[in-house]
């Protein structure tokens, strides 16, 4: 889904940062900065995980000493475990609302200010069917995708008045 993503935006014209917790030079991401560069266009890939604010903080500050600006973050970082809830382990359930959900508010969180300063930008996070639909041994995935979507309607509330949009 991230590089179809990174794609997108490069053939509409965006310059992108990927952002992924593998090192930017491994086979996968390199083959993402070939695809954006081949729209003609700019890809800065920083390794980060969405679990820390540090690293988080990091790659904005980096894609913003790279590219001046940052238009719009696309949060789509996520992880599934599966297993029937009364079963999962708990460092199952944190890593994945640590990943999906609490990554959606900490990405977030990160390209926040610099977008209230323009008084412009966009925010997508990624949610899922399973929002929707539940699914067996899907439970911390759908519980975290369910969370991903009240986070976006306080984000977008919040962003509004700073001409900040966000959706899921």
């Amino acid at each position: 889904q991230g590089r179809a993503h990174a794609e997108v935006c490069a053939r509409e014209g965006a310059d992108v940062i990927l952002v992924d917790v593998a090192d930017p030079q491994a086979e996968a991401s390199a083959e993402t900065v070939a695809r954006v560069v081949a729209y003609g266009r700019k890809a800065l890939s920083v390794r980060a995980d969405t679990t820390s604010q540090a690293e988080l903080d990091g790659a904005v500050a980096s894609g913003l000493s790279t590219f001046g600006k940052i238009d719009a973050a696309i949060i789509n970082a996520g992880i599934h475990r599966s297993g029937l809830f009364w079963e999962m382990e708990e460092k199952d359930w944190d890593a994945v609302l640590g990943v999906n959900l609490t990554g959606a508010w900490k990405t977030a969180k990160a390209v926040a200010p610099h977008m209230i300063d323009r008084g412009s930008g966009s925010i997508v996070m990624i949610s899922s069917v399973d929002a929707y639909v539940p699914e067996v041994e899907s439970t911390a995935y759908g519980v975290s995708k369910t969370g991903v979507l009240g986070l976006m309607k306080y984000v977008a509330y919040e962003l509004a008045p700073h001409g900040v949009r966000c959706n899921a």
